[in-house]
Parts: C-alpha cells; sequence; structure tokens
C-alpha cells in the first residue's frame, strides 16, 4: 500500500490510500546509515508480466532460460573475507558481511553523506524469476454466508461491518449502510446480502433472561391490581403521591401494562407482522461515525433510531 503523501510515486496517486500489488523480498542486507547498522530489504512485483497501474514507463523483461534471471547483477568477493556480495550502490562496491572487517568499505577516502549514497539503476531494475506458490486474488472476495448460514447469520454480525474492495474500480469501501455496501469512489456497484426475514422468538427470546417477578416492580406505596382485557392480560399499577397529615399516600395515577401473548402477536398486522414490515422496509439506516483515536469511527448507531420492544409473552 502506498500513501498520497509518497515523495517518490513515479506516477500521480488517484486515491489516499492505494493498493499496489504482491511483492516478495529478493535481497536482504544490513548497511550503515547514521553509524548505525540498519536491516534493508529489496521487494519485486512478484507478477512482472502485467503493467503496473503506478508505473512511469513500460517496461518488458526478458527471461535467461539457463538461470531463471531476468535481469542479472554483478557480484564480486572481498579480498578480506572472500564472502561474495552484490554491487548495489552508485557509489561503488562494498562488503556486506557485518563480521569482515572491511564491512561497508567503499575503499574512498571522503566521508559520503547517507542522502548521496543511494542504489544503482542496474540494482533497481533487477528482476528475479518468482518461484513459489501463486498468492492468489490482490483483493479480498466480498463477505458472504457460505456453509455458516446454518448457523443463524443474519448479515449484520461483526464480520460484515468490514469493508469491501469494489469489483468495478478497486476502491476500499466502508460498510456505512445497514443493508448494503457501496463504492465510496462513486463507480456505481452496489452490494448486499440476501438478509433473512427473522420471527420476534428467533431475534428477541433466544437471547432473554428470565424475567423478574412483578412483586419486585412495585413497593413502597405502589399498589398492583392485575385483570384481563379482551386478549390482553393487564397489571394496573397505581402511582402514590406525598403522605397527607394522616400518613396516607393517595393514588395519584396508574401505569397500564398491557401483556401481549400469542393470540396478541400473531393476528393481521399484529405485532409479528409489523415487525417481518420493518425488516423488509427500506428505512436508510446508515453508520454515524463517532470520533476517536486521532480519527473518526463508524459506531453502530444509525440515523433514523427506531427502537424495536420485544413484546412480552
Amino acid at each position: 500500500m502506498i500513501g498520497k503523501g509518497n515523495q517518490i510515486s513515479p506516477s500521480k496517486l488517484p486515491g489516499f490510500y492505494c493498493v499496489l500489488d504482491w511483492f516478495y523480498v529478493t535481497n536482504l542486507w544490513r548497511e550503515l546509515r547514521d553509524g548505525c547498522q540498519v536491516w534493508v530489504a529489496r521487494l519485486e512485483k512478484i507478477n512482472i508480466n502485467q503493467v503496473s497501474w503506478w508505473a512511469a514507463k513500460v517496461y518488458s523483461p526478458q527471461a535467461d532460460s539457463e538461470h531463471g534471471l531476468l535481469i542479472t547483477l554483478p557480484r564480486s568477493s572481498c579480498m578480506a573475507c572472500h564472502e561474495e556480495s552484490d554491487a548495489i550502490f552508485n557509489l561503488g562496491w562494498a562488503c556486506l558481511n557485518t563480521s569482515c572487517q572491511r564491512y561497508f568499505d567503499f575503499g574512498v577516502d571522503i566521508h559520503v553523506p547517507d542522502e548521496l549514497l543511494d542504489y544503482s539503476q542496474e540494482f533497481l531494475d533487477m528482476r528475479t524469476a518468482f518461484t513459489g506458490p501463486a498468492p492468489g486474488p490482490l483483493a479480498p472476495s466480498l463477505p458472504t454466508f457460505g456453509p455458516k448460514q446454518q448457523d443463524g447469520l443474519v448479515g449484520y454480525e461483526a464480520a460484515f461491518k468490514k469493508g469491501i474492495c469494489c469489483q468495478n474500480c478497486g476502491c476500499c469501501s466502508r460498510r456505512i449502510m445497514w443493508g448494503y455496501w457501496y463504492c465510496e469512489n462513486d463507480c456505481g456497484f452496489v452490494y448486499n446480502l440476501p438478509q433473512p426475514t427473522l420471527s420476534v422468538q428467533q431475534a428477541f427470546l433466544g437471547n432473554q433472561k428470565p424475567s423478574k417477578s412483578n412483586q419486585e416492580f412495585y413497593r413502597h406505596g405502589v399498589t398492583h391490581v392485575e385483570r384481563r382485557i379482551g386478549a390482553y392480560q393487564v397489571h394496573c399499577y397505581g402511582i402514590p403521591g406525598e403522605k397527607d397529615a394522616n400518613g396516607v399516600a393517595p393514588i395519584v395515577g396508574h401505569i397500564y401494562h398491557f401483556k401481549a401473548n400469542a393470540v396478541i402477536n400473531t393476528r393481521p398486522d399484529g405485532p409479528d407482522d409489523l415487525f417481518k414490515q420493518l425488516q423488509q422496509a427500506q428505512l436508510g439506516l446508515k453508520r454515524n461515525p463517532a470520533k476517536g483515536g486521532g480519527g473518526k469511527y463508524l459506531s453502530n448507531s444509525s440515523l433514523p433510531t427506531l427502537m424495536l420492544i420485544s413484546p412480552s409473552n
């Protein structure tokens, strides 16, 4: 991946962050920088037969049939340790064996500043035939339920809150909308999962804890009367006011709790049907950004906000 602030990119970057390609390490060595030994790795693109989108010029390598090398690099042996090292610097050859007494010695009497110690064009142009396994597609596949659909996944779990790579333009896009993904590069790509319609029992009852006794919800003068009105079992709670001169707190209001049941829930256009309609409606729910850690992150909140209350049984 490369950032838009990169100063040595040979071409203009189309996005703030851009994915390059699959690479592998061809050279690994240590060199002196500011008097300290630092590890340096040279990466090479695996598929060199395909022109890179960021390339400033088209490069067409020709393979060496005997060694499998596309462009070789001169190597020399050190007179002190007799180990070979590649010629990678414009300044000249130096032994890269850190245990050698002539390590990183270019044989010049003047001090060369680190910023002037650049790599030779031959080293930069070197190409090596890749012999490892194919790395697969660069972009991850779109999320699917797969065999886990039998586990009751509905498409809102943590695994499905991640972003996707657009199948049209390659833009990495977040899951902003609750119901689907869309390309943030405005290329028109939209992707969604076939989310199942859940029943009230599937959505709520499996996660409910055993309810507490009604006795725990009224005390300190609150009265409770239970009766049946139509198909509802109604609990009436009397709310006491301030105590009078005789120490009696008169009832100043009532709260009626109409408890639904299977008969109520399954009526046409009843709670069960309403819950299904809410799942199938296009409500435009989206995830809102929340500030934190120096940036903005998508939260689980949405606009407009809906409060779904599970009917009691």
